[in-house]
């Protein structure tokens, strides 16, 4: 199963977007969803990431479960 992301690609976000996808695109976590694909044309106003759709939690809603954690559980993950 899959998701699609839809992000503003105005001139305001257009860094944000481009940094997302460069995290997305080398990170390889069973708790972090994977980049399939992604289009991103220059004179669209929209970008859109292909995401794997996970099964569970993600990241953040697994770290706000727990009541406390360590550096080294989040640099792990």
């Amino acid at each position: 199963m899959i998701v699609a992301k839809f992000l503003d690609n105005c001139e305001s976000s257009k860094e944000r977007v481009t940094l997302e996808f460069e995290a997305l695109r080398t990170l390889r976590h069973e708790r972090i969803a994977t980049l399939l694909e992604a289009y991103m044309p220059l004179d669209d106003p929209y970008s859109v990431f292909i995401l794997e759709k996970l099964q569970g939690a993600d990241v953040v809603t697994f770290l706000a479960s727990r009541h406390e954690y360590t550096e080294q559980m989040v640099a792990t993950i």
